[in-house]
């Protein structure tokens, strides 16, 4: 999957390609967007996927008159100005949702235009994951009071470098940080806040793993999140099945069989990369989650 960055100043003409959000945030013409697409050729086939996020000022002489998106679900938050969503007034601090396979309109105000961040979320569980959310169609606006996060999530997601390697990861505990907030605020929200709160520690911990090429150590990874060791092992493995160890090396071998199957390493190189000075460290691993040895991958798969 490779991200395509659509950065367009729709006033002018031709795209005006923005390097930063300060220089976005400068608004110098009314109606700018910055989307990044999440689309691959397999996408029918993805159970749920970011299909595209983005961050615009909304252009103050166009509505969207009864927009169906089908099988997708788009949460909007607004930052900045001041609008209509389907015959309510919404301002900053307001979220709305456009609902799956449903009619919504959009109208901008004239003399303070919206401005938005958004997430368009697809899949063939999407439903599913809807319901998980507690989201609901007779409550399509919510406020939310998170917008440092929220800017600092968006500007990491759509103007930090990275490489193409295990992107489809990095974008996916950026989907669950930004829904886990939005879970929150459903009326059941107090409810389940705690273990919400425990699965936002646990996606920003993928986050920073990912981040740096899984190379940190389970104390170094604690220090960093702000919480103890012993709890931050504890809810991991509740989250999602695996030790951080185990998690760490079964995301060192996807990238390593990636690396090979590349064709531009050799298996030395790629075990010196992902932190393995030990070869026979790093061939054990391999095999045990592949069931070849890096080698045997090589003349099979490569």
């Amino acid at each position: 999957m490779i991200p395509v960055y659509m950065q367009q100043e729709m006033d002018n003409g031709p795209c005006s390609f923005l390097k930063s959000p300060l220089e976005f945030s400068e608004k110098k013409v009314s109606f700018i967007k910055d989307i990044l697409f999440l689309r691959s050729s397999n996408d029918i086939e993805r159970k749920l996927f970011i299909f595209a996020l983005g961050h615009e000022f909304s252009d103050p002489q166009k509505a969207i008159l009864n927009r169906i998106f089908y099988n997708r679900l788009i949460i909007h938050f607004v930052v900045g100005g001041e609008g209509i969503f389907n015959n309510t007034k919404i301002s900053k601090g307001d979220a709305f949702i456009a609902w799956p396979n449903s009619p919504h309109t959009i109208i901008c105000s004239n003399k303070n235009p919206l401005e938005m961040f958004w997430i368009d979320i697809a899949g063939t569980e999407l439903q599913k994951y809807i319901g998980e959310l507690g989201l609901s169609r007779n409550k399509l606006i919510f406020q939310f009071d998170w917008e440092d996060k929220l800017r600092n999530i968006y500007n990491d997601a759509l103007y930090s470098e990275r490489s193409k390697m295990d992107i489809y990861e990095y974008y996916t505990g950026v989907m669950h940080i930004i829904m886990s907030y939005c879970k929150v605020a459903q009326p059941a929200g107090a409810i389940s806040k705690i273990c919400t709160l425990q699965q936002e520690y646990v996606d920003k911990a993928k986050l920073l793993l990912f981040k740096n090429q899984y190379q940190l150590s389970v104390e170094m990874l604690a220090q960093q999140i702000g919480l103890s060791r012993k709890y931050l092992t504890s809810i991991f493995l509740k989250c999602t099945g695996f030790t951080i160890q185990d998690y760490i090396t079964l995301k060192k071998v996807e990238l390593a069989k990636d690396m090979l199957l590349d064709g531009q390493y050799l298996v030395k190189d790629v075990a010196d990369i992902l932190g393995y000075y030990d070869y026979a460290a790093f061939s054990r691993a391999f095999k045990k989650n592949v069931g070849l040895s890096p080698s045997d991958f090589c003349d099979t798969e490569c």
